[in-house]
């Protein structure tokens, strides 16, 4: 079996070629169809030890597994335990022309300069700029010694990316991750050969705060130069992110403006707010030019609703989901009248807090919640709520299509509530916020008993006491088979043996997700809570605030 630091050397695949002559064993294998096969073999393109087994069959095996170990190759230096993106960059460098070689040998080690088995640039369909520049930190670091004080003037990131510019045969995927010595791709020799079928762009700052030294001024530059360089070649995007930190120039908004006006076919978008807010006109203006491709738009941290906006969205035909994340409105708003027809509606607050605290609640106005969902009920079938009330209750007994729920109570909806998913086909629930708002010791039966028959998936994120979980569990009879819950402090005795009981009497149970917060993390009796947890069948626990909000909204395509 093969491993990432044998194939990026060659070494393992040049001794497979020569060891896969045809023979009675392969001879006797069926030969399937060429297409077929790689079509098989690309739907395991995310899996690379399976890719690794299918890369040493054979030839033939050998020349389709490639192109897909390399289309992506910087991805997966995420996932490598050691330091080998050193070696990503030497395969790389042996890619060069021989006359290049010659240019760079008095720079370069002859031992990095050997002949590959394949054109490894041309593969390339996707780049990261954050991988591109974490391999090249580890080959100078590995060559520190004997390569780098010879260096002297000679650009290696220019040369690299000279080359998978000029050499690729057209990107799918860019994505520019700013932080401390970002590279301006702007920069790199030919880029028309490399982002013209561009369909997948991302433009993300650093918020993980791994590099605080970055010089404000120089990335302002870099990151105009590639919204240029992008809008100047790329005018085929189909899905475009951009989350950037709030308050920047001017000239950036503008340069958002050209970059959405460049395009032919947008059909997502997701964009965290960091224009000043006199360009919201024009970019929402803009955003019309694509509403015959729209189907999703994300905003994030949007300060206002501009009229822009809610023309925006009544002039996209086609425009199934639509985000409001962290709205934070500053200013009143008429609510207009809406004709857009969503599948998938979510408005959410911050995401954490503190510890491990959900603030989903929002300052966005309500009734324009309301009357979105009123203009989308015949074709609505997700809805996510951060401040759901008995108003906006009653608004969804007329969404008869809607199958995942998820809210945040913010007053007592336990009337309303059991009538609504009683007559519902909801398969997915989950409830935030405080228990007494959907249920208390007086209608917690009532609300078990309403579940739904199509209900397979709850979600009780929320200080349900262990007896009424267990009230509630009991007399429901909706066919669950994932149930995820909110670490309570006494998980032993009596609940936990009704959990091991609930899940082993329902064959059909798949999964049951515990949440432990970071107030119980770190804390000396969690190794008690861990063991007996363990004790549970097909439990998957998840600690900490780092952990929730990334697993459980994205894994679950909500966010």
């Amino acid at each position: 079996m093969g491993n990432l630091d044998e194939f990026l050397t060659g070494e393992n695949t040049k001794k497979n070629f020569e060891a896969t002559k045809p023979n009675s064993t392969n001879s006797s294998i069926i030969k399937l169809d060429i297409t077929c096969l790689e079509k098989i073999l690309e739907y395991f393109s995310g899996d690379l030890a399976t890719l690794f087994k299918c890369l040493l069959v054979n030839r033939l095996w050998c020349k389709i597994v490639v192109p897909l170990l390399w289309s992506n190759p910087f991805e997966y230096l995420k996932y490598q335990k050691h330091d080998h993106g050193w070696q990503l960059i030497r395969t790389y460098l042996s890619c060069l022309p021989e006359e290049e070689k010659q240019i760079v040998n008095k720079w370069i080690l002859q031992s990095d300069l050997r002949k590959p088995l394949f054109d490894y640039p041309i593969y390339l369909k996707c780049l990261d700029t954050f991988g591109f520049q974490e391999a090249m930190t580890k080959w100078k670091r590995y060559h520190w010694k004997t390569v780098w004080e010879r260096l002297g003037h000679f650009d290696m990131d220019k040369a690299i990316g000279d080359i998978l510019f000029r050499r690729c045969k057209g990107l799918d995927s860019l994505y520019i991750i700013f932080f401390a010595y970002t590279q301006n791709i702007a920069y790199f020799e030919e880029p028309l050969n490399g982002l013209t079928k561009l369909q997948t762009c991302k433009i993300i700052h650093d918020f993980q705060g791994r590099y605080y030294n970055y010089t404000e001024n120089r990335e302002q530059v870099t990151l105009n130069d590639n919204f240029k360089i992008i809008s100047k070649y790329a005018h085929n995007i189909k899905y475009l992110e951009i989350n950037l930190p709030e308050n920047r120039s001017g000239r950036t908004g503008q340069e958002l403006v050209k970059l959405l006006k460049n395009q032919k076919n947008l059909e997502e978008f997701v964009v965290r707010e960091f224009w000043d807010i006199s360009l919201a006109a024009d970019i929402f203006d803009t955003l019309k030019l694509q509403c015959n491709f729209l189907r999703a738009l994300s905003f994030t941290r949007l300060t206002h609703f501009h009229e822009k906006l809610s023309q925006l969205l009544n002039s996209c035909p086609n425009l199934k989901i639509l985000r409001f994340l962290e709205p934070d409105i500053r200013e009143d708003s008429e609510v207009p009248n809406f004709n857009c027809k969503l599948t998938n509606f979510c408005v959410w607050g911050k995401p954490m807090v503190s510890h491990f605290i959900i603030n989903p609640d929002i300052t966005f106005n309500l009734d324009i919640v309301k009357s979105i969902i009123e203009s989308s009920v015949s074709t609505l079938t997700k809805l996510v709520l951060g401040t759901f009330t008995k108003e906006l209750c009653s608004t969804i007994f007329q969404c008869t299509k809607l199958k995942f729920l998820i809210i945040q109570a913010k007053e007592d909806i336990s009337s309303l509530l059991p009538l609504y998913l009683s007559m519902s086909d909801l398969q997915q629930l989950t409830l935030f916020g405080k228990p007494k708002n959907y249920f208390n010791q007086q209608t917690l039966l009532k609300f078990s008993n309403s579940l739904p028959s199509t209900l397979h998936h709850l979600d009780l994120l929320l200080e349900i006491s262990p007896k009424d979980l267990m009230v509630l569990l009991s007399n429901c009879t909706s066919p669950l088979r994932k149930i995820s819950l909110h670490h309570q402090q006494n998980i032993f005795d009596d609940i936990l043996l009704f959990l091991k009981k609930y899940i082993q009497m329902n064959k059909g149970f798949s999964e049951l997700r515990y949440i432990i917060d970071n107030k119980v993390y770190g804390e000396v009796y969690l190794d008690p809570i861990l063991q007996a947890l363990r004790s549970i069948p097909k439990l998957k626990y998840v600690l900490g605030k780092n952990n929730f909000y990334p697993y459980y909204f994205q894994d679950t395509g909500y966010f």
